[in-house]
């Protein structure tokens, strides 16, 4: 909505104070709000109704606050309430205070790895939300908020797809924004689909390894006709350091024809898994596997769900490894090689040992039966919980014979061998790792 001056900071809508104004775009504004009831800060995004000139801007708005509400994903905002006060129309959602991506990018390269970490998570979140029937239209390092210190969720679901214009950009349209991150199609306002969310998260991993945008001006015809019509310098000539295969993965997202991008956002997950794991020498890790899609039923209500997120869009439940299916082969992506786990194990500094159950891919936690939180490999028993073990704390996945961990959004960090993992980031386990969580030691043993 357009700023004319007008603040509801000191208001009350419905059950939420409006204490900081904390962002704007064209159609809303952002409030840091207090929600007394449950003594919570929250995120509320604020509608003029009024000042809308389309009368079906209302109904959209509805539709939308429903779809993004029922996207349960660690890497995806969570939205739990909606309302209407005054002629405002507003969506409340988590308040996340560790700012963004584009506060994160300074107009130098990140290191590759460190970049991919980021961007990793939030792709799974997209290939998450297309299999939830969503797409996002809005894919912009603004909309990457960054919690926990590394831990990036992405917001803004659905908001884009209602305003956006039937006609193509114009310099009219420089209100709204410079559109560095749209699609091709986006910029001739024709049809767009979940490749369009691929090529603007391109754009965001692009800007973060180089330092730059791959296209910019002064106006938004400007940017949006280079988006259409020219071919973005090699990031790899920006970015000597950058290995050829992620160069590789940066360039097919930002393919000017959807059919030359990735067509699915578990694709792209997995090229990304599969350029972490490249060694100095350009090889691949023999021990990697891709990570596949899966679907299965809620052990609770039955649904139908991609098992890439961790509840039930439906009833709330939590997805467990042991609800979940083996993965089935496909043509470019061959089923998991399963090993014996044979005698893998921890060690804990005690001398104690905790063997591996026989599964594939293992969480590592402190079990909750409130929150319905029950890890494969549960700390509690051994100090976990005042050693600062998070109820999820890493996932164990076994790839070929070998293991890889993965830190899952801990509040006192997983570390390997005294190195922080980042989010997302799959690290190999080697005989003899000490595998720290919070405060609590294991040692990885393979025989």
């Amino acid at each position: 909505m357009p700023d004319d001056g007008m603040s509801l900071v000191g208001k009350e809508l419905g059950q939420y104070r409006l204490t900081e104004k904390i962002g704007q775009s064209k159609t809303a504004e952002v409030y840091r709000a207090y929600q007394e009831g449950l003594d919570r800060w929250v995120a509320l995004k604020v509608i003029d109704v009024a000042r809308m000139s389309d009368p079906a801007f209302l109904r959209r708005f509805q539709r939308e606050a429903r779809i993004a509400a029922r996207l349960r994903h660690p890497h995806i905002v969570s939205v739990y309430d909606y309302g209407e006060r005054g002629g405002f129309a507003y969506l409340a959602m988590d308040y996340i205070d560790g700012g963004s991506l584009e506060s994160r990018l300074t107009g130098q390269p990140m290191d590759w790895h460190a970049a991919a970490s980021l961007i990793l998570p939030i792709a799974r979140a997209l290939a998450y939300a297309h299999g939830q029937g969503a797409t996002h239209h809005d894919v912009k390092p603004a909309n990457i908020l960054l919690a926990h210190g590394d831990w990036p969720l992405l917001s803004d679901f659905g908001i884009m797809r209602m305003s956006r214009t039937t006609k193509p950009l114009t310099v009219a349209d420089e209100s709204a924004g410079l559109p560095y991150y749209v699609s091709p199609e986006q910029a001739q306002a024709v049809e767009v689909d979940i490749r369009s969310d691929i090529y603007s998260l391109g754009v965001v991993l692009y800007e973060a390894v180089t330092g730059r945008r791959p296209f910019s001006a002064n106006t938004p015809i400007d940017i949006a006709m280079q988006h259409i019509n020219k071919i973005p310098e090699s990031p790899g000539a920006l970015n000597p350091s950058l290995p050829a295969m992620a160069e590789a993965i940066i360039l097919r997202t930002l393919a000017k024809n959807p059919g030359g991008r990735y067509q699915s956002m578990e694709d792209m997950v997995n090229a990304l898994q599969m350029a972490l794991v490249q060694t100095p020498s350009g090889s691949i890790d023999p021990t990697y596997t891709p990570m596949l899609a899966r679907h299965s039923t809620c052990p609770r209500c039955g649904a139908l769900v991609n098992t890439l997120g961790r509840y039930c869009t439906k009833c709330g439940a939590t997805l467990r490894s042991s609800d979940q299916p083996p993965a089935q082969p496909t043509a470019s992506s061959p089923m998991l090689r399963e090993t014996p786990v044979g005698s893998a194990h921890f060690v804990l500094e005690s001398g104690n040992a905790i063997v591996f159950p026989p599964k594939t891919e293992l969480t590592i936690g402190r079990a909750d039966k409130l929150s319905q939180e029950f890890p494969d490999i549960d700390l509690a028993p051994h100090g976990g919980t005042a050693l600062g073990v998070s109820r999820l704390h890493a996932r164990l996945h076994q790839r070929g014979s070998a293991w890889v961990v993965e830190d899952v959004g801990s509040s006192n960090g997983t570390f390997l061998n005294g190195r922080r993992i980042s989010a997302g980031e799959e690290t190999l386990l080697r005989e003899g790792d000490r595998l720290r969580c919070g405060q609590l030691v294991l040692t990885f043993r393979s025989t």
